[in-house]
């Protein structure tokens, strides 16, 4: 991150180089003459005149250990953060709107905004990280891995994941069959965030995830399909949507398809949605929507599906972004911004310029 400063060296109160001061019989003989031989005329034209000695360096050296501090500081704050918003939540189940947040009532996660039915109401999204309390405004929520909290990956690559997760119905037994994304259902979920490229490792998505309350049970496998815009962290990579599948207990991660992101068609918004398009099937469909204004000016979808239900008759929906942990050459730069701006606070602590103490006439 490149931080530019452009400061003005303004004139510096030089008070030791004021004239005694005079009389008030002096004062009022002085300004019966001319000005330019008013001593005290002369002494307040002295109040404009730049320090003596090193006093303009000095300054300027203050300016310059201000600038690095701030850009090293700076720099160590922003690292990682990946912010973009949402603009709107829906699952559609059977051909109905089974759930939606259009983010417009103000109150952000983990509260959902129509009293949607579930074990927790209204506290029904299950968090990774936080969110702020101004982070739902103007019909968006704001997404910000700042915020997020550690998780890793299938692979054990650790990540910083903001992220709300429906708690829909995951029972199995025969009276919840009906409840909740269940296998013999056609269902979608789909988030519209706005277009926001990512950085290096960056991504936001929606996803599907299965994991049991009995994870110890073999037959119930904790598997996540996500489809997502990211960009790795390859030196010159460019944004892609990508499809890819985590199973947590083989501890592999595939990726199932992927294309790039079209930047060049003037979208303001993009749709991702995940679709269990046949009942009783175990394969889930990528497609995705550019939209501007409100309106779809481009859409696009994967052929090759991938497998949510393994074992299991449920599955949930979320939304989130994440990032990468700061490496450790991140922690170095934090730690020399802070050398730097103690340095800084140090040096300021040299000589005071001697005060004033008599008395000035106005």
């Amino acid at each position: 991150m490149t931080v530019m400063v452009t400061t003005a060296l303004l004139p510096i109160e030089d008070r030791s180089a004021y004239s005694p001061p005079i009389s008030r019989a002096m004062r009022d003989a002085c300004h019966r003459r001319a000005h330019t031989r008013c001593l005290c005329c002369r002494r307040r034209a002295s109040r404009s005149r730049l320090p003596k000695g090193n006093s303009i360096m000095q300054h300027q050296r203050t300016l310059v250990r201000w600038v690095v501090s701030t850009t090293l500081c700076l720099g160590c704050a922003s690292a990682n953060a990946f912010i973009t918003y949402i603009d709107e939540f829906r699952i559609v189940r059977s051909g109905a709107t089974f759930f939606l947040d259009t983010f417009d009532d103000g109150v952000e996660p983990p509260i959902v905004p129509n009293a949607f039915n579930c074990a927790a109401a209204p506290s029904c999204y299950s968090l990774s990280g936080t969110f702020n309390t101004d982070d739902e405004a103007g019909g968006k929520l704001r997404m910000n891995t700042a915020l997020g909290g550690e998780v890793e990956s299938a692979i054990g690559n650790p990540r910083i994941f903001q992220r709300a997760s429906l708690l829909s119905n995951r029972s199995d037994l025969p009276a919840d069959m009906n409840a909740g994304l269940k296998r013999h259902r056609v269902f979608s979920a789909s988030v519209v965030y706005d277009l926001v490229v990512p950085g290096p490792a960056d991504q936001m998505q929606v996803r599907l995830a299965d994991p049991h309350a009995n994870t110890a049970d073999p037959g119930h496998r904790s598997d996540t399909l996500s489809l997502a815009v990211r960009r790795d962290d390859a030196p010159g990579a460019m944004p892609v949507i990508r499809f890819f599948e985590q199973n947590f207990n083989a501890g592999t991660l595939t990726e199932i398809d992927s294309t790039p992101l079209n930047l060049a068609l003037g979208a303001d918004q993009i749709r991702l949605t995940l679709a269990h398009s046949v009942a009783d099937s175990t394969e889930i469909f990528a497609a995705w929507d550019y939209l501007s204004g409100g309106g779809v000016v481009a859409s696009g979808s994967f052929a090759t599906p991938g497998n949510i239900f393994d074992g299991e008759t449920f599955t949930r929906a979320d939304f989130g972004v994440s990032a990468m942990i700061p490496e450790p050459e991140t922690y170095a730069m934090l730690l020399a911004g802070i050398g730097v701006l103690v340095w800084r606070l140090r040096g300021r602590r040299g000589p005071k310029m001697r005060a004033n103490n008599k008395r000035v006439l106005p």
